[in-house]
């Protein structure tokens, strides 16, 4: 049974699906505690993993190249989000009137 789940690429579809769950749970939980917005950095990278996996999928069953291609191609677009809201999160914030090395203008 577990080796059809691999050979057919049932076993991505699975993963997926748990994925999703995961990310429904993560946004209730958000809200439920009263934080504003969405916790975009953890959903972004449950997309990075939902796109690699679905590329696993595409070439478990054997589809041409650019399905495979457009996953990693997601993925890349879904870490390189990643990146950018955590390099915002932990940036210093500056004023208005200051210039990138911190002095008044």
């Amino acid at each position: 049974m577990i080796a059809a789940l691999y050979e057919s690429g049932r076993v991505a579809d699975l993963l997926i699906a748990l994925v999703a769950l995961e990310a429904l749970g993560l946004v209730w939980l958000h809200r439920r505690t009263g934080r504003p917005g969405l916790p975009w950095g953890i959903l972004l990278n449950l997309l990075t993993g939902v796109a690699l996996v679905a590329a696993l999928g595409a070439a478990l069953r054997g589809l041409d190249w650019p399905w495979i291609a457009t996953g990693l191609l997601v993925a890349l677009a879904g870490h390189l989000g990643d990146l950018v809201v955590r390099w915002r999160a932990t940036a210093p914030h500056q004023t208005p009137h200051q210039t990138s090395s911190g002095r008044p203008s």
